[in-house]
């Protein structure tokens, strides 16, 4: 063992011998150190047992250009689900994010008015458009849904209690759930009817002195079926008008259009009945991921005027994208939706997305069966995703594709790539949905395969 130790090269060799001239040295040598440790510990266990000083060297060269490289990486998906939360959810037109390359690498108007020469808001750029959308009086945009939940609850409802329904105590991704915000925000939660029925009555019943809003949460992620009953706002506003109380929607996921084949109301609808509603930029809206809240004009100013909104902004960069978002949506449909892509991958027909499967066979079926993969087109359902439209599920079309080694393995490999493919695994083979892979990814996806399942 100690014949081992002694293989290993001093730092000044493995320095002269790395040739990484883009990296400080001194990040060189520390990430070296990090490495050697790391061997010896491994010489120590038994689990190394031979030692060459130039395999050491080029060893170290990996981990410091694995160590360095960037995180997060682009990934072809061929996962079937559009609004992919672990994958980045919704995906960003490339030309949105040219539109954004000005403005974000030089100065900006950020907080500052051009028209009056003073301190301006950085909300001010999305506001109009976002009052012309939904029809509601004012707007402020926070950095994800759960803190505009959070920012609503504890500027109206801090000390006092709040009326939701039993069935719509949702618990999305995460296991972050509505009661443990309501908690976190100051409120207590008053719940109100069963699992599967709540009534107009329950509301009323529950009306108290220290009511401050009746809430309803829009089950975006589940569906209750079935011997069911639910209050729609529209009655609840009866209810919360007649008791002073404010009224406000989560409507989690949601959008300004109605998507053909989709029983889902539209923002506008939510907006109609309620005194404050929320929603997410990043699902089916199709942009960056931030909070949006809409309603009554002197609601919004008190939810301006909470300290917690410092904390909970979005930055420039979120703003800049939603910013070009909001403009797409009132292009005609066409630029509409190449502007968006999640609303272009949900209105992909089955005929088009067989389409793109047989243009990609034409081209790689014959170097597939070189590789030794046994390769099927089948028809396949794609969903949503990302707690949208949780019983939808989208005709569409992809390969199935097995190989004579381990499938396990060969999905594992394709997500170590440089350009890595996501697909999933069922029964024995791996499934790859051809709904978000489009043209240009070809090339990566047969390029995954070889690497990922093909072994001389």
């Amino acid at each position: 063992m100690q014949s081992l130790y002694s293989n290993i090269p001093n730092m000044n060799e493995i320095l002269s011998k790395l040739s990484m001239d883009d990296i400080e040295p001194k990040w060189q040598k520390k990430l070296a150190d990090q490495y050697l440790q790391s061997l010896r510990a491994s010489i120590a266990s038994g689990d190394v047992n031979e030692i060459n000083a130039d395999e050491v060297i080029q060893s170290i060269r990996d981990y410091i250009k694995t160590t360095l490289s960037p995180g997060l990486k682009r990934i072809i998906n061929g996962t079937g689900v559009v609004i992919h939360t672990n994958l980045g959810r919704s995906s960003i037109s490339k030309t949105l994010l040219d539109e954004t390359t000005d403005v974000l690498s030089h100065y900006s108007n950020l907080e500052y008015s051009l028209e009056k020469g003073a301190r301006g808001s950085r909300y001010a750029p999305v506001v109009e458009r976002l009052k012309l959308l939904t029809g509601a009086e004012d707007a402020i945009v926070v950095n994800n849904n759960a803190a505009a939940v959070m920012l609503t609850l504890n500027t109206f409802a801090s000390g006092g209690s709040v009326i939701v329904s039993r069935g719509e105590l949702v618990e999305i991704g995460g296991a972050f759930r509505i009661p443990e915000v309501m908690k976190l925000s100051g409120c207590q939660l008053i719940e109100v009817g069963t699992t599967n029925k709540t009534h107009p009555y329950d509301y009323s019943r529950a009306v108290a002195e220290d009511t401050r809003m009746v809430m309803k949460v829009h089950t975006s992620n589940y569906r209750i079926q079935g011997f069911t009953a639910s209050v729609e706002t529209d009655v609840l506003s009866e209810i919360t008008n007649a008791n002073g109380l404010i009224l406000y929607e989560d409507l989690g996921s949601g959008s300004f259009e109605t998507i053909e084949g989709f029983q889902e109301k539209t923002i506008q609808e939510a907006a109609s009945h309620c005194d404050l509603l929320s929603f997410s930029g990043d699902k089916l809206l199709g942009g960056p991921q931030c909070g949006i809240i809409v309603g009554k004009r002197d609601l919004i100013a008190q939810i301006k005027s909470n300290q917690l909104l410092r904390a909970l902004r979005v930055d420039k960069f979120t703003l800049s994208i939603l910013d070009r978002l909001m403009t797409a949506y009132f292009k005609t449909e066409g630029l509409r939706t190449e502007a968006i892509p999640t609303h272009r991958y949900l209105k992909l027909s089955e005929e088009a997305i067989e389409a793109k499967v047989n243009a990609f066979l034409d081209i790689y079926q014959e170097p597939l069966k070189e590789i030794k993969l046994h390769v099927t087109k089948a028809a396949m359902d794609s969903e949503v995703g990302a707690g949208s439209m949780p019983l939808a599920l989208l005709p569409s079309c992809g390969l199935i594709i097995r190989s004579d080694h381990s499938i396990e393995r060969c999905f594992r490999s394709m997500r170590l790539l440089e350009l890595p493919l996501i697909g999933r695994i069922e029964k024995d083979g791996i499934v790859l949905d051809f709904r978000m892979i489009e043209t240009e990814d070809f090339e990566g996806v047969f390029n995954a395969l070889k690497a990922g399942c093909y072994h001389e």
